[in-house]
């Protein structure tokens, strides 16, 4: 299986930029999957975790349709604890 061109990245779908709506991003991603794209990236701090909470659901049964990288070990502690939620 080759990697798609285009992909799609997860920290917009995470409520990073403003309130996010599951079912609107499950319809995407799986729209894009659809299309072709085959690639996705999160991480652990996006939603702190939430999104790739919602990744598991959105591709159960369709993992491996995808190429999924995530980044780990971003959280924060201390005084920037909860940034990301």
């Amino acid at each position: 299986m080759d990697v798609s061109a285009i992909g799609l990245g997860g920290m917009a779908m995470a409520s990073i930029y403003g309130a996010a709506n599951e079912d609107e991003t499950i319809l995407t991603l799986l729209a894009g999957i659809d299309a072709g794209m085959n690639f996705i990236d999160t991480s652990d701090a996006y939603g702190s975790g939430k999104n790739e909470e919602m990744l598991g659901r959105a591709l159960s049964g369709q993992r491996n349709k995808v190429f999924l990288a995530t980044k780990f070990g971003n959280l924060a502690a201390g005084p920037l604890a909860g940034r990301n939620t």
